[in-house]
């Protein structure tokens, strides 16, 4: 009999560490707050360990910084970027890391061009398949489709990496004609 009580109390204890110990790795503990007596239901709150994770999360802040320029954004980012002149467009920093200007793809998608310093792939999109092409310069341009549509490209100069993405599908031409409009501004 006391052999039994033992290995319950043992049981026991493995069992709430268990929780405990997975409740703070997956971050979803859950206090329960009891209710009337007349509504048998339970209702649930955050702990307070995942409030303050939102909290922090939600008070981060925003890391883009509008610009009225792209000489501007350019000494923010840190980045040396030249492109064709825009009508309607919106322009980006992030300190230290890139350039990003967002133009009209048409009423109802914008196109969105990033410059940074690296050789590297930062067009935050995952593809399922990436092609590679050349314009009539001989300028690499990688086109990354998804579900057979193209939804973005990169390509790399002597001094960093343009990304070129959209919110609605591009031909490859409309690709490579963007490329070329980039390439004779930074010929100017």
């Amino acid at each position: 009999m006391k052999k039994n009580r033992v290995f319950t109390t043992i049981a026991t204890a493995l069992i709430g560490a268990s929780m405990v110990t997975t409740a703070c790795f997956t971050g979803s503990a859950l206090t329960k707050i009891e209710t009337s007596a007349s509504k048998p239901s339970e209702s649930y709150v955050e702990s307070e360990s995942n409030s303050k994770a939102k909290e922090i999360y939600t008070n981060m802040e925003n890391p883009f910084i509008k610009c009225n320029t792209l000489e501007e954004a350019a000494r923010i980012a840190g980045v040396k970027v030249n492109l064709p002149e825009y009508s309607r467009c919106e322009i980006y920093a992030v300190k230290d890391i890139f350039v990003e200007v967002q133009y009209e793809q048409n009423e109802s998608g914008k196109i969105t061009i990033r410059k940074n310093m690296t050789d590297e792939d930062f067009t935050g999109i995952d593809s399922d398949r990436v092609i590679t092409v050349h314009t009539d310069n001989d300028i690499e341009v990688n086109i990354k489709l998804k579900d057979g549509f193209l939804v973005g490209a990169y390509f790399t100069g002597e001094d960093g990496t343009y990304s070129i993405t959209c919110e609605e599908a591009l031909s490859v031409n409309e690709v490579l004609e963007i490329v070329n409009n980039i390439v004779k501004a930074n010929n100017n």
